[in-house]
């Protein structure tokens, strides 16, 4: 479970280009010391999803407002059970179950 994020090379900003990252900001402190509140970050839709990776996920309670976590567990079933890297400052599965593969926006696969 890797628990760092490389920085965006050359590559991953034509894909960004290209349409095939998504830009985000993180909102909050549940991902840190990872990833600070004003991080930017870059999501790969299309890139598979394993446990320990930090997924971008639709808030299942908050319409239009997303998550960024790590994936504890996928059950057979295809769905995830999330979690902050800081508990003490994350809202996470514990609190609202776990989330279907249809949230998942997509793989955090580097910092912008």
């Amino acid at each position: 479970m890797s628990r760092d994020l490389p920085v965006a090379g050359w590559k991953d900003q034509v894909l960004l280009i290209l349409r095939r990252r998504t830009a985000f900001v993180v909102d909050g402190e549940s991902m840190s010391p990872l990833l600070k509140s004003g991080d930017k970050i870059l999501v790969d839709p299309r890139a598979s999803i394993a446990v320990g990776d930090i997924v971008l996920a639709h808030h299942p309670y908050t319409q239009g407002s997303k998550l960024i976590k790590r994936v504890a567990e996928i059950s057979t079933s295809g769905e995830y059970f999330l979690t902050g890297d800081n508990p003490e400052y994350s809202t996470d599965s514990r609190t609202f179950g776990k989330i279907h593969t249809a949230d998942i926006v997509g793989k955090v696969v580097c910092k912008l």
